[in-house]
């Protein structure tokens, strides 16, 4: 850093005086040292903007040409005439840019003799009458005035005290009526996840000193990760909570991608709010500028920037025009920035919570059909159209490294929008650090639905490497699904693939002792290997019944089905297959990393059904991948434990099983 002399006149005033300082200091700190070097002339400035006193012709003020100088009552900014009477303005300098960006006066200025470079406006009622008008409305205090949308802010009483959640309250609904009536978007209930603990125990970590000490934290605080996973939801709880809780000032811009409401910049301040329709930002930045001219320091003022990508903050120069920014899109600070800067990921949502969700709100059977399709976006879960949503992503997945980059970091927020069906977490969701550890943070896919669907394009070991994300990530849904593509891939890519059975015992084991000899009565292996006719059919129960009577009808017409849709999570595939004794069966296939899963009997026999009527035999598997460590199968029990559907145990052999693709046989 190098010290500048720095000559600055007060507006009005036509009074210069200069504060020696250094050039690498933001320019806040030069306001502070004016306000200090007038203060010290008895001349209280409680509050002012700052001005490069350059002309349009970039030649710098002189003593003369700051008496010229006079304050616009409607931009409340410095202006001149020119020779055709139209007013020239000056470059308002950004408080949290450094002096010496080439926004201002560049790593090379040199100061010269008799030139003025910065021009002082105090803020209206920030000093005495001999600077300003206090009389004269000033522009924040018109647009207030002039509002069509504005109400009183919740009372404090009737918000949810998010910083005072606990693990007491994960599972928890909170009813956020308040702030839906005002937003329109949020929804009147919000569900409270480890997730969101964590986001905001960093978020007060952050600026718990602003708060408690009202020192300004020079810090940007950027909400991330995919889709649907409530960004926009914490953004809004924490801006009526910074208003409300702290009476801070808080100016939001919204951008959304569809639907009926507009894009519109909210104003939180005194209790009241306000809202304009905002399509090319220009209220914002109206309500920036206008901060400073009616005494409030928008360092102090919460601006926050909802929906919008890092590009887009770029191109309309905001960079440093917000605190809070909620994006989709890949953030990525250039080195210089990184200081300034708090990204925090805001992941998925695990099974256990979109099932807690969704009961409060639908049947189970159709909380497994959303889930089937939606994987860890609550938005598409909750909508009717997110089968259409995931189609049109896959549509962009046209290759093979495509798709692969799914699982890294790469295209996030390209036009390719395969962020739709691309989730990110975190190694340890208990970990509050690893949010704002980018090496901790991981990409999947997690929808059931996407994952089949490009099983006919990808290799067994992209499910693989799913997997082993799926492990890293403590994630046992994700792994079972990510298992579940990898047995399909396999059969598609013609993997030999080695079943080993027992019968299941269907017993109560803690009634019947001998259950282990029951499953030996019955056992044996099945090799699977050659061409098959795979097929993914049946969007929904009623359409996976019509596939199977026109199979059973016509049984050469495939060798394996995928079903499109979820079926209460009791069957994953249908396979032909040759059992010992040369038997061919219809063998209805769960597939499961887990020792307990769910079975419903209802779901099997009305599936098998065409088949038993045209005496075609059938079975169903639980098919465990093999652990070398333990044979799982001897574990495995149903939920139910026993199956009691007397069709099904008179025409359904039931059977418990491990397996080995070919890569494990080799290795093995």
């Amino acid at each position: 850093m190098v010290k500048v002399l720095l000559s600055y006149a007060i507006v009005s005033l036509a009074e210069v005086d200069g504060v020696e300082i250094d050039d690498g200091l933001p320019v806040w700190k030069l306001k502070d040292a004016i306000k200090e070097k007038e203060n010290s002339k008895g001349r209280v400035i409680r509050d002012l903007q700052l001005f490069l006193a350059k002309q349009q012709d970039g030649v710098w003020l002189n003593g003369a040409g700051v008496t010229a100088v006079a304050v616009d009552e409607a931009g409340a900014g410095p202006v001149t005439l020119d020779e055709h009477g139209n007013q020239q303005p000056f470059v308002r300098m950004e408080p949290l840019l450094w002096i010496k960006s080439r926004k201002h006066f560049g790593e090379n200025f040199q100061p010269g003799e008799g030139q003025v470079y910065v021009l002082v406006v105090p803020s209206a009622g920030a000093t005495s009458a001999e600077v300003t008008e206090s009389t004269k409305l000033s522009t924040l205090e018109m647009m207030l005035k002039q509002c069509k949308v504005s109400g009183d802010l919740p009372k404090e009483d009737d918000l949810p005290k998010l910083f005072e959640w606990t693990d007491d309250n994960c599972g928890n609904v909170m009813a956020i009526n308040e702030i839906d009536d005002i937003v329109h978007f949020t929804g009147s209930k919000f569900y409270v996840r480890k997730e969101i603990l964590c986001v905001l125990e960093i978020f007060m970590n952050v600026y718990q000193d602003e708060f408690d000490h009202d020192k300004v934290v020079n810090k940007q605080f950027i909400l991330m990760g995919s889709p649907g996973t409530g960004k926009s939801c914490i953004l809004a709880l924490i801006c009526f909570y910074v208003a409300v809780h702290y009476k801070r000032p808080v100016v939001w811009f919204r951008q959304v991608a569809g639907g009926l409401y507009p894009i519109t910049t909210r104003l939180f301040y005194k209790g009241k709010y306000y809202e304009w329709e905002d399509a090319k930002g220009e209220i914002y930045e109206t309500l920036y500028n206008a901060m400073g001219s009616s005494g409030i320091d928008p360092i102090k003022c919460w601006f926050c920037l909802d929906g919008i990508t890092q590009d887009k903050v770029i191109e309309k120069g905001w960079f440093n025009q917000y605190k809070l920014l909620a994006t989709s899109g890949q953030f990525s600070p250039k080195s210089g920035a990184v200081p300034f800067v708090k990204m925090c990921l805001v992941p998925y949502w695990r099974q256990k919570d979109l099932e807690d969700f969704g009961r409060n709100h639908m049947q189970m059977s159709d909380v497994d059909d959303r889930l089937f399709v939606s994987g860890g976006s609550l938005r598409d879960f909750l909508s009717d159209d997110a089968k259409t949503t995931v189609l049109l992503a896959l549509k962009e997945i046209e290759k093979p490294e495509h798709a692969k980059n799914l699982l890294t970091t790469i295209g996030i927020g390209s036009s390719k929008q395969i962020d739709r069906i691309r989730m990110q977490g975190v190694q340890d969701r208990n970990k509050a650090e690893h949010y704002v550890n980018v090496e901790k943070w991981a990409s999947c896919v997690m929808s059931k639905f996407a994952l089949q669907r490009m099983a006919a394009m990808m290799s067994p070991d992209f499910f693989e490497t799913l997997m082993g994300i799926a492990k890293g990530m403590k994630d046992d849904r994700l792994e079972g699904v990510a298992l579940e593509g990898h047995f399909h891939s396999s059969v598609r890519h013609q993997r030999s693939i080695l079943v080993q059975y027992y019968k299941y015992d269907n017993v109560n084991r803690k009634t019947v002792h001998d259950w282990e000899s029951i499953m030996r009565q019955e056992m044996g292996s099945i090799e699977v290997n050659g061409p098959s006719v795979v097929k993914f059919e049946g969007g929904n129960r009623k359409e996976c019944v019509a596939v199977m009577e026109s199979w059973a009808s016509n049984p050469s017409e495939m060798d394996y089905w995928i079903p499109a849709t979820s079926l209460c999570e009791t069957i994953d595939a249908v396979a032909k297959w040759t059992l010992p004794g040369k038997v061919v069966r219809f063998c209805f296939l769960q597939l499961t990393k887990a020792t307990i899963h769910k079975f419903d009997a209802d779901v099997l026999w009305e599936l098998a059904q065409p088949f038993v009527n045209r005496q075609l035999p059938v079975c169903y598997i639980a098919l465990l991948p093999e652990d070398p460590d333990e044979d799982k199968r001897l574990r495995f029990r149903m939920n139910p434990v026993e199956v009691t559907l007397q069709t099904v145990l008179d025409h359904i052999p039931l059977y418990v099983a491990h397996f080995q693709v070919a890569s494990q046989l080799t290795s093995g």
